[in-house]
């Protein structure tokens, strides 16, 4: 292998493996990440904006989204596209290690923060 083919193959070998280390930027670097098990054995992910106005659900493989409405104790979240005062497709409430997402007419019920 002569010295051009090797350089090139260390600059297509770093530019990948650069694509594979980026994190996204929406998250930040403050963004607080939770995964939850809930009594179906479903599990999914959300990371918290650090303000807790916004967050991004990951499930089965997809990422959601969304916003924080209402104010009080606890979190009420919907799909962030979602107009005020319609149906959500999309409802995840939380309360302290707990949570319950409501999603396309399943409930996921009894969800808790897990390692």
């Amino acid at each position: 292998m002569n010295n051009h083919t090797f350089m090139a193959l260390g600059l297509v070998m770093a530019i990948a493996l650069a694509g594979c280390s980026s994190t996204s930027p929406k998250w930040g670097d403050d963004a607080i990440t939770y995964h939850y098990k809930c009594e179906s054995g479903e599990m999914f992910t959300v990371v918290y904006a650090r303000d807790f106005a916004k967050a991004w659900l990951e499930l089965s493989e997809r990422e959601y989204a969304l916003k924080r409405i209402g104010q009080g104790p606890g979190g009420h979240f919907v799909l962030a596209d979602d107009p005020p005062d319609t149906h959500h497709p999309l409802t995840l409430l939380t309360k302290v290690d707990q949570a319950r997402l409501e999603f396309k007419g399943t409930v996921f019920k009894n969800c808790r923060i897990v390692n």
